[in-house]
């Protein structure tokens, strides 16, 4: 059983009272509710052994004065047992490829010969290749290993703009997460935020919560 995680908002807002400390609608000191943060931070979906879960990432919403709760379903995962009976060989083929099936990597292949005195046999595990600027669906892969894009550290001004190359107004001042390279399902946690001429960032380093999700950075102007 795995506990529920909980995230929570803190709502606050001024009020304007007489000298009996009664409230005065509408008065002088009243302000409008306003909330700490406004959208709960993303959760990726802690694993069950045996079990598959429906999501693997909760993508954090939009902050309410409702409370919202989020049920995420697991199914157990039925293991099927191949029936070898005969003499032969079995050829096992890893393909690396994007979202449109366009090869990153050269194919890996893995032999497995059997016979009635070995029915029953596994291909060894296969460490997945790591390919820049793309994160893997899996570590440890049957067939193809299906990458994606990795999203990118986005700096933006005080005004919430993104910031550009002031030689190139078309150009975002952007950085691709870099990879783990350890894990290529991941992107690497705890890397650098791209260094700006003329601007300071407001943090200096960022842990990507999922990997294909963009994250805006504020950076300060430096006055001259």
């Amino acid at each position: 059983m795995i506990a529920a995680i909980v995230e929570r908002a803190l709502w606050t807002r001024t009020l304007t009272l007489d000298n009996r400390r009664k409230i005065v609608e509408n008065g002088k000191y009243t302000t409008a509710w306003h909330c700490d943060h406004d959208y709960f931070a993303s959760v990726k979906v802690p694993p069950i052994p045996g079990y598959e879960s429906s999501k693997k990432i909760v993508s954090g919403p939009k902050v309410s004065m409702e409370n919202l709760e989020v049920v995420v379903d697991y199914q157990e995962i039925k293991q099927e047992v191949p029936d070898i009976s005969t003499m032969g060989a079995y050829v096992e083929t890893i393909h690396f490829v994007d979202e449109n099936g366009r090869a990153l990597a050269n194919d890996c292949q893995e032999s497995l010969d059997f016979d009635d005195k070995r029915p029953v046999q596994t291909f060894a595990s296969i460490t997945v290749t790591v390919v820049p600027g793309y994160f893997a669906e899996e570590k440890q892969p049957e067939i193809t290993v299906k990458y994606h894009k990795l999203g990118q550290i986005i700096p933006v001004d005080l005004n919430g703009q993104i910031i550009h190359d002031p030689e190139d107004e078309t150009k975002m001042m952007s950085k691709v997460f870099a990879n783990d390279p350890h894990d290529a399902s991941q992107a690497l946690s705890d890397q650098k935020v791209p260094s700006l001429e003329g601007w300071k960032p407001t943090v200096l380093t960022v842990s990507p919560v999922e990997s294909e999700i963009n994250i805006p950075v504020l950076y300060n102007k430096i006055d001259n």
